[in-house]
């Protein structure tokens, strides 16, 4: 006679000592798996902020000796050399340190810190890279009533730019007109946009 057991799925053993176990081991594997790749975009970062100063500083140089306005002021940039030597720092500091370690023991470094830390360098960067570069004032104000904007299109509006902190919706727009032996021209028209539309 053959005695069949059944067991459901509560009489396996799923203890938390086994998942406590398991836990370790995954965040391990996982850490070994990305960290190459981290490691790779913190160096990325590294290289191209370099490249990003080399050529920054370059440009300052040369808009101060013509007298020009620049993205950026010597000190931003020195903050942002100082920000990639701290990184880079502590970056060869780390991975030398885990280089040491085992595959069987926890890693010295973790992958999200090395993120982290490169954030910090992409944004600093990122806040320079994407600036642009300031206007200069004008030597001479335009006259109010003269066109800036030739369009081809007929009764077609386009708004005045501001001038010298004027804001855009200063009452002022444009309008393509038929007439004179000249063919097109443009005059000025008083009046809101929005009344127009």
């Amino acid at each position: 006679m053959r005695l069949i057991l059944f067991f459901t799925p509560q009489d396996y053993p799923t203890s938390n000592n086994s998942r406590t176990l398991e836990k370790p081991i995954i965040h391990r594997y996982q850490e070994i798996e990305a960290f190459p790749q981290t490691l790779n975009n913190s160096q990325m970062w590294n290289w191209s902020t370099r490249l990003f100063l080399q050529e920054a500083r370059t440009n300052l140089t040369n808009e101060i000796s013509q007298g020009l306005p620049s993205k950026w002021t010597k000190d931003e940039l020195d903050n942002l050399e100082r920000t990639l030597r701290d990184h880079e720092r502590w970056l060869s500091e780390w991975v030398e340190k885990q280089k040491n370690v085992k595959p069987n023991q926890d890693p010295v470094i973790e992958t999200r810190e090395m993120k982290a830390r490169a954030k910090v360098l992409e944004q600093q960067l990122q806040k320079l890279w994407k600036r642009k570069v300031p206007k200069s004032k004008p030597a001479t104000k335009p006259s109010e009533g003269s066109p800036t904007t030739t369009n081809t299109s007929s009764e077609t509006e386009t708004p005045h730019p501001p001038v010298d902190g004027a804001g855009a919706d200063d009452g002022f727009h444009e309008q393509t007109v038929e007439g004179g032996d000249e063919g097109r021209q443009q005059a000025p028209l008083k009046g809101r946009i929005e009344d127009d539309l």
